[in-house]
């Protein structure tokens, strides 16, 4: 966990909070009193939002090298290689881990892909065998997971892509890997 974080939750709970007051002083009559609170709660969600862009405008996207350990909140991937198979395909085989002290871990909404050189996209392919990323993890439990890509056989090197779905929170903390410009951090792969 970073530094950010907990100031993200403080000012998410505070602009919470500031909300709920700004609608009780309006129920109450006291409007004024309601928008000089919440033009002042606009000022600080703008301020916070250009520091997070500003700092997202500085940044340049993670690069990794195979064997990098990556972790969202407790949860944590290391691709470890890539090499294709007797049947053309490219497999990258990838260690899940949980650095959690006392919850299970596991992450929902989330997927792997292939970008070549160019940044062309190759999804992974739907296999019944593959270890789900949202599999339950105990506290300093690991597993080992495989996906599996059909990409040209020209390919020599691959940027291997972990993402999450649904809502991307972490475009609100500041510093945060998958800035609002260059994305999620990519880890480059040499295929055997």
């Amino acid at each position: 966990m970073t530094l950010f974080e907990p100031l993200f939750i403080a000012v998410l709970i505070a602009l919470l909070t500031g909300v709920i007051i700004g609608a009780f002083r309006w129920g109450r009559g006291n409007r004024a009193g309601a928008i000089r609170l919440l033009k002042q709660l606009c000022l600080w969600v703008t301020a916070y939002m250009t520091i997070d862009i500003a700092v997202g405008l500085a940044s340049s996207r993670e690069f990794h090298k195979a064997g990098d350990i990556q972790c969202y909140d407790d949860w944590c991937i290391r691709p470890l290689g890539a090499r294709r198979t007797h049947d053309g395909l490219v497999e990258v085989s990838m260690e899940l881990s949980s650095r959690a002290r006392q919850v299970p871990q596991g992450e929902r909404g989330t997927f792997a892909y292939l970008l070549d050189l160019e940044g062309h996209r190759y999804d992974a392919l739907s296999m019944p065998t593959n270890v789900p990323f949202d599999t339950l993890l105990q506290p300093g439990q690991t597993a080992m997971a495989v996906r599996q890509f059909r990409i040209p056989t020209q390919l020599g090197q691959v940027h291997f892509v972990y993402e999450h779905g649904g809502f991307p929170i972490q475009l609100f903390i500041i510093g945060q890997a998958g800035s609002w410009i260059y994305g999620p951090p990519i880890t480059l792969l040499h295929v055997l």
